[in-house]
């Protein structure tokens, strides 16, 4: 099973907003039903959309203005080994969940993978690759031992990693 972190602070991308959050939220929801994702923790900065949400949603929430000190505390407060992090701004897609499955059942558990968004213009539908990060599968091992890198496009260029096939779609 998976602990899922799910990161919503505002990048330069972008203004983060509640709906954004709940509906990364419902991405996860097949996961849960699954038995892929056992526990979730939202990660951002003190605002009062983000504990509603946490709320609703039934997950423990860390608020920090700071990223890298609020997912460290995120990383502390999953339970189980193996981690879903992932960016608010983006959903899972339906295959992502099967492709998990397999992952957990099937894959080496000290791999990490890497979940690109939808490939957006000429260039990263011709090599998807290069596509935006919007989430990492890894372990808290490796996590703690790149806990100063909060960001997932970053995270991901530390860790030795495979793409995974599915993708996820910006919310």
């Amino acid at each position: 099973m998976l602990s899922a972190i799910l990161l919503a602070y505002r990048w330069p991308s972008g203004s983060l907003k509640g709906e954004t959050v709940a509906r990364c939220f419902g991405s996860l929801i097949e996961g849960c039903v699954n038995g892929v994702i056992a526990d979730a923790v939202l990660v951002g900065p003190p605002d009062h959309f983000l504990a509603k949400i946490a709320d609703e949603a039934g997950c423990a929430l860390v608020e920090n203005l700071d990223p890298e000190a609020g997912f460290k505390e995120a990383v502390e407060r999953t339970r189980y080994e193996r981690l879903l992090i992932l960016s608010a701004e983006f959903g899972l897609e339906r295959g992502l969940i099967e492709e998990l499955r397999d992952l957990l059942s099937f894959g080496d558990p000290a791999d990490s993978y890497i979940l690109h968004a939808e490939p957006d213009t000429l260039f990263t539908r011709l090599f998807p690759s290069l596509s935006k990060t919007a989430g990492i599968i890894t372990t808290t091992v490796m996590v703690k031992k790149y806990a100063h890198i909060s960001q997932p496009n970053a995270l991901a260029k530390k860790l030795r990693r495979r793409s995974l096939t599915s993708r996820a779609r910006r919310l």
